[in-house]
């Protein structure tokens, strides 16, 4: 009885460690990265600089791919589909993967996607095109895209964007708003715990990377750092909000 205890004790130690190996070696092959958009698109930016810092950090490659249909739920709609090995992860976005589920015919449910972790916003913005609308709601990376063509109003940041000094806050304009789209990392629900704490860590090293957070603020996102621990309190009270924003539209009974 005591050999054999002993024996299961070993095998025991043995199985953890191996699994403490595991764990530190990932990733230890590329991994594959799934934008739910066209190129171009500012998650299909955020995830090339992504993979840029990944390639530094892990000596592995971060493979980029756009699978792009239905503003992102024909992907969103395969996600579960795929392996739950860590190595097979997905771009989300909020509010989008609250909000499409409200549209008759889409392919998947809110509770269908887990996201990982969120690694920026961009915010809403107040703009006027030149000679071609009155104005119109959009993001602040369009603002510094077209900067020079059109001219932003307000911003819905904390503070003043260092690159529109002179745009105030729609906080300043006293309208508490404070928010834009949310840019994230999804893996399938086969995914154990453990692994997706893992993806949730490694994108958490590449987020903060210096450059990296300096060519994202630059181009006109806020940088955020909401890892696994706080993602279920986090989508939680971004849902409850866009769907009373959905209520008060006529989206939801």
């Amino acid at each position: 009885m005591i050999r054999l205890s002993f024996l299961r004790l070993v095998c025991c130690v043995a199985i953890q460690a191996f699994a403490v190996v595991a764990q530190a070696a990932y990733p230890d092959k590329p991994v594959q990265y799934i934008i739910p958009f066209a190129p171009g698109g500012e998650s299909d930016i955020a995830a090339r600089l992504q993979q840029q810092v990944f390639k530094v950090k892990y000596n592995q490659e971060l493979i980029v791919s756009n699978k792009s249909g239905a503003g992102g739920a024909l992907a969103w709609s395969q996600l579960n589909g795929m392996p739950g090995d860590g190595y097979m992860i997905m771009g989300v976005n909020l509010p989008h993967i609250v909000l499409q589920p409200l549209e008759p015919g889409t392919q998947f449910k809110t509770e269908d996607i887990t996201p990982v972790y969120f690694f920026h916003y961009t915010p809403d913005a107040l703009i006027v095109l030149g000679n071609h609308v009155s104005g119109a709601m959009s993001y602040s990376t369009l603002a510094i895209q077209q900067k020079g063509k059109m001219r932003m109003l307000a911003v819905a940041t904390e503070k003043r964007l260092p690159q529109f000094p002179d745009v105030p806050t729609f906080k300043e304009l006293g309208l508490n708003w404070v928010d834009g789209a949310y840019r994230g990392i999804g893996v399938p629900k086969s995914t154990p715990p453990d692994v997706r704490k893992m993806v949730s860590d490694m994108m958490d090293v590449v987020n903060k990377d210096p450059e990296l957070r300096r060519r994202m603020t630059e181009g006109g996102f806020e940088v955020t750092d909401i890892g696994i621990d706080q993602v279920p309190a986090f989508v939680k009270e971004r849902s409850a909000d866009y769907l009373k924003a959905a209520k008060g539209l006529g989206m939801v009974k």
